[in-house]
């Protein structure tokens, strides 16, 4: 019956949907989603005309926020010795189904058409996010604004285009097949290529699910999670907290984490190895962090900015593995 209720309320907004972004003082800019729309800050079109956001830049017909950037002067900064390496897990084939299932209670209105979605091949994903350590080995810079969190810390404040910059970037040290070719702000997916890659969004669910359902899931999704009721307003060394049952640390909570798709309508159809719509002006990410509400903990939560979009809650993590 609850159900059914929290559905009602997608369709009567005005009645159950919570007030617009920037309502109160200070949203535009606290790092949450205080109206649920999967807008943060000033990606979220409700902001566009709060004095906050005047002075970022815009892309597209949607605004791009950088809050209090934490690009750090390389010269002053050494981790040279930092690991290149990392640990990963090999993720099997399989199937699930992906979407607002039974024991998500609050879901928003994109999630509740359940997908049917089969995978043929498996992969491999690193059990931890990226960390500030790797990408600045890798990148040469650092883009968070907790750098004072160290290293083991995973990166934020990193857009989409350098998400795909670093996973080319890895790939290159390892002497493997670059995933993607960049032009600028085109970019395209060698599905064959056999370098480091983000995850599709079913690959990041059927990750953060692990194979669980209802209790199991709802429970799992806290006790792994740095999230508003024990992150003390900061992210953590990943890692730091239980993995999923396949081995991977914090898929519900530190920081959301880029995928590859573009967002659109889900497919009400069942779908196999799905890479997303072929166009789009905003970008996927999924998963929890160290702001959000333990209702916003939930694997099936679809979440979209402009691949522009900076914010020190939004990090990455990185698959491998051939089509």
């Amino acid at each position: 019956m609850r159900r059914l209720w929290t559905g009602s309320c997608a369709l009567l907004a005005v009645a159950c949907s919570p007030a617009p972004e920037g309502t109160a003082p200070g949203e535009c800019t606290d790092r949450m989603d205080n109206d649920w729309d999967a807008f943060f800050d000033c990606a979220d079109p409700d902001c566009m005309a709060s004095p906050d956001c005047q002075t970022t830049a815009t892309g597209g017909d949607r605004p791009s926020a950088v809050l209090d950037s934490g690009t750090t002067d390389t010269e002053t900064l050494d981790w040279s010795d930092y690991p290149l390496t990392f640990e990963t897990v090999s993720i099997p084939a399989g199937r699930f189904t992906m979407g607002c299932t039974e024991e998500s209670w609050t879901c928003d209105e994109d999630e509740f058409v359940l997908i049917d979605v089969t995978f043929t091949v498996g992969w491999e994903a690193s059990t931890v996010e990226v960390t500030q350590g790797l990408y600045w080995q890798v990148m040469g810079e650092l883009p968070s604004h907790f750098e004072d969190c160290g290293p083991d810390c995973p990166v934020e404040e990193v857009d989409w285009y350098n998400a795909v910059a670093f996973c080319n970037g890895l790939s290159q040290r390892e002497g493997l097949t670059p995933a993607y070719t960049i032009d600028g702000e085109s970019v395209t997916w060698d599905v064959t290529a056999d370098g480091w890659r983000l995850p599709t969004e079913a690959e990041w669910e059927y990750m953060a699910r692990a194979g669980r359902s209802g209790s199991d899931l709802v429970d799992g999704e806290r006790a792994e999670a740095w999230y508003l009721e024990n992150s003390n307003d900061s992210a953590h060394p990943v890692g730091s907290l239980p993995a999923n049952p396949w081995g991977l640390h914090d898929m519900s909570g530190n920081v959301t984490e880029w995928v590859w798709d573009w967002y659109g309508p889900p497919s009400i159809e069942p779908v196999t190895d799905p890479t997303g719509p072929s166009t789009g002006d905003a970008r996927i990410n999924r998963g929890g962090s160290w702001s959000f509400r333990p209702d916003q903990l939930r694997s099936s939560r679809r979440m979209k900015d402009a691949p522009e979009y900076i914010i020190d809650i939004l990090g990455m993590r990185v698959v491998r593995g051939a089509r």
